[in-house]
């Protein structure tokens, strides 16, 4: 089993699926859905002990960071 990592600084990730290959686990064995990234923040939100919107508000300030938008 991977180890989880819960100290990855909040600037330091993005959230991403596999689309279309390695789905979540409630839908395996299907085609991955972009969707999905849901259930990814969701997974992320509960290894790091926070808020959906913490997470959703640290992804915002990536993206802009990142991507300049």
């Amino acid at each position: 089993m991977m180890k989880k990592n819960r100290f990855v600084p909040p600037g330091s990730f993005m959230i991403e699926t596999d689309s279309p290959y390695v789905a979540p686990k409630s839908v395996r064995g299907i085609t991955n859905n972009p969707l999905n990234v849901i259930e990814i923040a969701d997974k992320i939100a509960e290894i790091r002990g926070i808020t959906k919107e913490e997470l959703a508000q640290a992804v915002r300030e990536n993206t802009r960071r990142v991507f300049g938008v």
